[in-house]
């Protein structure tokens, strides 16, 4: 198992190159076509949405609270940066599927990039991390879930 953590065939001097590379993919992968695939929003998805327009209109979620700290919505109760986060899109971008999508998809990317630099910092192998941030750049359950928005 040592040997292999060793073993590393990418020269440092092509990780930012690479990085770059890894994480236009990954972008190019979850915005395509952002606002039609897939197609209509989910129930989660939609109140998210209206809550964060909600917030933006009038600063009250849909149940009158003034800027909660957790939003109850379909009986349970969702956490307030993703909604916040959403709320800013919208303002940039208008009400549509494209805002309430992309702070999941930036999600999403971000999360791509991460992974290559705890997998890099766990093990300070190139190779591995690359490898596992690939993967989960085209995983295509990754791709669905931060591309709906759930």
């Amino acid at each position: 198992m040592a040997e292999l953590l060793k073993f590393n065939p990418i020269p440092r001097k092509f990780t930012l190159a690479l990085l770059v590379l890894l994480i236009v993919l990954s972008a190019a992968l979850r915005l395509f076509d952002i606002s039609n695939v897939p197609p209509g929003l989910y129930q989660d998805v939609s109140a998210i949405g209206y809550n964060a327009y909600s917030i933006l209109q009038t600063g009250k979620d849909e149940y009158g609270v003034s800027y909660p700290l957790y939003f109850k919505s379909f009986n349970d109760y969702k956490l307030p940066v993703y909604i916040y986060l959403t709320a800013a899109s919208i303002k940039f971008f208008g009400l549509n599927e494209f805002a309430v999508r992309l702070p999941s998809i930036l999600a999403g990317i971000f999360a791509v990039i991460i992974l290559f630099f705890f997998v890099r910092y766990l093990t300070n192998n190139l190779t591995l991390a690359f490898l596992s941030a690939l993967v989960l750049s085209v995983n295509p359950t990754h791709l669905f879930f931060f591309a709906c928005g759930i």
